[in-house]
């Protein structure tokens, strides 16, 4: 950084480069440089920048290079003409952990958020420590055009997007829908394709203005018959070493996440301020929600008692 030491810096930034992966060695070279010392935060996607069309949420940082860390300044308002804006002061430790490896910077700028980020910041055990792993689909169709088919034919295995969402499972094929239900297995189909089995998927990209910012359904191999299958690439999908999880532990992560849906959408609000539904803060974020959350070993149990409610 060509700042001198002391030397001051003021951004006015997207706020999407505080989280995520593709960020991170950007994180980690900003935050080893500089201290941060204010940030303001544009709640609004499209009053800050109107005049240029820009559809981001936005945010002003303040830093010193190689200034003591002490506590951090956040501030909000809807965009630059709103007379009224939320302040509140944390340490910054609240801002940026210690621990964490991948260096999210969170921005918190009211109560409730802060309320939010208290109660999930106590949780712990990860997807990880339950050896269960999410990636992001293997399809982006218009890479893919020459093996995608409208409907199933006799050569062929199911694609499944975003559409075929319905209830907590997946309906394929989908009548009446403008994406392609099929893939035809041809030369360069394979990599592309996951072994049949039970994914818990989670759509990748919500709009800030849904209801539901975690949007899941599972995919049950007992109801659609395929030895193989392909996400596409708008979706992230559970799973352990590549293959599906146990049918009752799909319930359960998708029962449990709905159970406690209201905070994690908060934070995802709050904390991450995303469109967006990444792979990498959901293997870091707690799979456990609240202390009485169960092990995997007993997970098996629960999601049996909890399958019913997976359609509510």
């Amino acid at each position: 950084m060509l700042l001198d030491e002391g030397g001051e810096l003021v951004a006015i930034t997207p706020r999407s480069f505080c989280n995520g992966p593709y960020f991170k060695p950007f994180r980690k070279m900003l935050l080893e440089t500089l201290t941060l010392r204010r940030i303001h935060v544009f709640e609004s996607r499209q009053d800050a920048f109107r005049q240029d069309d820009v559809l981001q949420e936005n945010i002003i940082i303040y830093g010193v290079k190689g200034g003591q860390k002490g506590n951090v300044t956040i501030s909000s308002s809807s965009g630059p003409e709103d007379e009224y804006s939320a302040i509140r002061e944390i340490t910054y430790e609240q801002v940026v952990r210690p621990e964490d490896s991948e260096h999210f910077i969170h921005i918190v700028p009211d109560a409730l958020g802060a309320s939010v980020a208290e109660r999930l910041g106590e949780l712990y055990w990860t997807l990880r420590e339950h050896e269960v792993e999410v990636s992001t689909g293997r399809v982006v169709d218009f890479r893919a055009t020459p093996l995608l088919r409208a409907f199933p034919e006799g050569d062929t295995v199911p694609l499944i997007y975003p559409l075929n969402f319905e209830k907590g499972f997946i309906e394929w094929p989908k009548a009446g829908g403008k994406k392609p239900q099929a893939m035809a297995l041809l030369p360069g189909s394979d990599d592309l394709l996951v072994p049949k089995g039970t994914y818990v998927l989670v759509k990748r990209f919500t709009s800030k203005e849904e209801t539901r910012r975690v949007v899941a359904a599972v995919y049950d191999a007992d109801r659609i018959d395929a030895e193989r299958v392909g996400f596409e690439n708008h979706l992230n999908y559970f799973h352990r070493k590549g293959k599906g999880i146990a049918a009752n532990e799909s319930h359960f992560v998708l029962w449990s996440g709905r159970s406690c849906l209201k905070s994690w959408q908060d934070m995802q609000r709050w904390r991450l301020r995303s469109t967006r539904c990444m792979s990498t803060p959901r293997l870091h974020g707690p799979l456990r929600f609240w202390r009485c959350y169960p092990r995997c070993c007993c997970s098996v149990a629960v999601g049996r008692f909890s399958t019913e409610f997976t359609t509510a």
